[in-house]
């Protein structure tokens, strides 16, 4: 059976995912139900479909504590038993907004730069990953807003971005100073 490329985005509410095959998009799909829900309804959807993944590509974060430790959760305990790749970007390689709900009134922003500079693994750069780390950490940063902005809706990328997904495959959590 053909294996498929799955990405995934659960940085809030709704989550979203999409089906590639050979990195060019199938189809895109939300679903509009807290993290909780919605992580399970996805894999029920793609178990009925009978699609077999062969990769996991999903945004670690920035965006609610919440959401990205249970998609962390859901889709590393996923990728240990069925022995899948997983792979991970920053939430602002696959989001069209500038600014990502945080809490409240304040959003993750990029400082100065329209996408995260990361060191590529072809370079073979000692601890790439952990280094890619440090950068995006380094990049984002809180703002606040004094009315919530209109968001910008997902749309999958045409072809998947896979030379964006450089990071250790943990939740990016981003807290604010006390």
């Amino acid at each position: 059976m053909h294996a498929y490329n799955l990405l995934v985005v659960c940085i809030n509410s709704p989550l979203h995912y999409a089906l590639y095959d050979d990195d060019r998009l199938l189809e895109s799909f939300h679903i509009d139900e807290k993290p909780s829900r919605a992580l399970p309804l996805m894999y029920q959807h793609l178990q009925e479909s009978s699609v077999r993944v062969g990769g996991i590509y999903y945004a670690s974060g920035p965006g609610n504590l919440s959401a990205l430790k249970l998609t962390h959760i859901f889709l590393q305990s996923w990728a240990i038993v069925e022995s899948i790749p997983l792979y991970a970007t920053d939430s602002f390689s696959l989001c069209l907004d500038s600014h990502i709900p945080a809490f409240g009134k304040k959003y993750f922003t990029l400082q100065n730069c329209s996408q995260i500079p990361y060191i590529l693994e072809s370079t073979f750069e000692p601890n790439t990953k952990a280094t890619n780390l440090a950068i995006a950490q380094a990049h984002i940063t809180h703002t606040l807003c004094p009315t919530p902005r209109e968001r910008q809706p997902f749309l999958a990328p045409q072809i998947l971005p896979k030379q964006r997904f450089c990071l250790p495959c943990e939740p990016l959590y981003i807290l604010p100073p006390l």
